[in-house]
């Protein structure tokens, strides 16, 4: 039996022990087991040439984790627009984080770089600067986080129930 290190000894209640307050009984359900969650990241100098190996790795990566079909491509797309924004606007190095926890993909990337006071929105006639756009439709969330020597942005990607990592990723197995 466990006794509180404040508890009076039985010795000075006469040997007796009363419980002071009353036992309910419930029926507990069995606790859910968590989602399993994947990690990686990798680290490149922010460098348009390195933004392939970034959209390689993420590949290579989510295959792994049983990421397929159209959620693989638009993890690859977001993670390449992403990559290739802090290739081109950071100035040092920028990292990639993938996290994978039930049937949500976040994607991160990281650059050591200030804010570019240039950016505008795209013209018609623009080649580039419609990236985030179209992110912005693949994904549940998009988020940019400046401070003053790194500019971190992050997506949500919700992969659909087709996906093959469902069976791996899901809290509830079948």
């Amino acid at each position: 039996m466990f006794v509180p290190p404040n508890a009076v000894p039985p010795a000075q209640t006469g040997g007796l022990c009363r419980r002071t307050r009353a036992l309910t009984t419930t029926t507990a359900q069995p606790p859910t087991p968590a989602a399993p969650c994947r990690c990686a990241a990798a680290a490149l100098p922010a460098r348009e040439c390195r933004v392939s190996e970034a959209r390689h790795f993420a590949r290579a990566l989510l295959a792994l984790w049983g990421v397929a079909g159209d959620d693989l491509d638009s993890a690859v797309l977001v993670v390449g627009e992403l990559a290739g924004n802090a290739a081109r606007h950071g100035r040092a190095d920028m990292t990639l984080t993938l996290t994978l926890t039930d049937r949500v993909l976040g994607i991160e990337v990281t650059d050591c770089g200030k804010p570019d006071e240039r950016l505008h929105p795209p013209r018609a006639d623009d080649e580039h600067g419609r990236g985030l756009a179209i992110v912005e439709h693949l994904v549940e969330n998009l988020d940019t986080r400046e401070e003053p020597r790194r500019r971190t942005t992050h997506a949500t990607l919700r992969l659909g129930p087709t996906t093959a990592c469902v069976n791996r990723c899901s809290p509830t197995r079948r």
